[in-house]
């Protein structure tokens, strides 16, 4: 794993991608795109830009979902997974 003084966001990205397996922490789904989210914005504390336990890995439906309300509606709203699963393309079948 790559330093803080080293890491860049690309890379900061990737290390929280795979640390959660390449699935949304919030709807849980592992398809379509996926962006590690900083859950204490960077612009609210630059010094935690690289820190992995600042990271949390959404698809792209939820991380717009937190920008556009709130970090804390979401987490503690749990009916908003039923709402995004309406515009979200169905995951194929493993079978």
């Amino acid at each position: 794993m790559p330093s803080q003084s080293t890491m860049s966001l690309k890379s900061w990205s990737r290390v929280v991608q795979e640390r959660d397996h390449h699935t949304c922490q919030k709807c849980g789904t592992q398809t379509g795109r996926l962006v590690a989210h900083h859950i204490v914005p960077r612009k609210d504390n630059p010094s935690l830009t690289f820190e992995l336990t600042n990271g949390k890995t959404l698809c792209y439906i939820c991380h717009s979902v937190v920008h556009k309300i709130c970090y804390d509606c979401l987490l503690d709203n749990p009916s908003i997974t039923d709402v995004l699963s309406r515009y979200r393309p169905k995951q194929k079948s493993k079978e």
